[in-house]
């Protein structure tokens, strides 16, 4: 049997446009959906790290200084965020002296020592405006999504007396 004998047959003539264009903007969307969906994924994980490397790259606390902090994270992250959309918040708490007590080998085998070092706790957190990719998610969703990342660690100063 030919082709058109069968599309006449079944009278099904054009239900394979028809469904296709039904079924188009749901793809649409499924597409919008994942591609920013892992653009959020990709700059989440950015700004998990950038807030990271931040606490442990610092030294005292002077350099809580947001504006530091921002300048440091433009030279590795520059080419990966727009600084435009970037905002940083920075503290810092108290000083504060930590006691612990180490081993240390001697003439009569081990010996207890105590020792100290002193640190501070440093929050940074690290917010980013991300705007939408595709306009069916900013249909969907709004035009732009705010993502964020906090990290608190302790900065350590000086200490250990041997």
């Amino acid at each position: 049997m030919s082709r058109n004998g069968f599309l006449k047959m079944y009278g099904e003539r054009g239900q394979g446009l028809v469904e296709f264009a039904l079924v188009l903007p749901v793809l649409l969307i499924i597409l919008g959906a994942a591609v920013d969906l892992g653009r959020m994924i990709n700059y989440k994980i950015i700004l998990q790290n950038a807030a990271s490397d931040s606490v442990r790259s610092m030294k005292q606390e002077s350099d809580l200084n947001p504006d530091v902090i921002k300048s440091k994270l433009y030279e590795k992250y520059g080419d990966q965020l727009d600084f435009s959309q970037f905002q940083v918040r920075s503290s810092g708490g108290d000083v504060q002296r930590k006691y612990y007590t180490y081993h240390a080998n001697s003439w009569y085998g081990f010996v207890d020592r105590t020792s100290y070092y002193d640190y501070f706790d440093a929050t940074i957190s690290v917010n980013y405006r991300m705007k939408m990719a595709t306009p069916v998610m900013a249909m969907i969703a709004g035009e732009a999504v705010t993502l964020s990342s906090t990290f608190t660690g302790q900065v350590y100063i000086n200490g250990y007396n041997g």
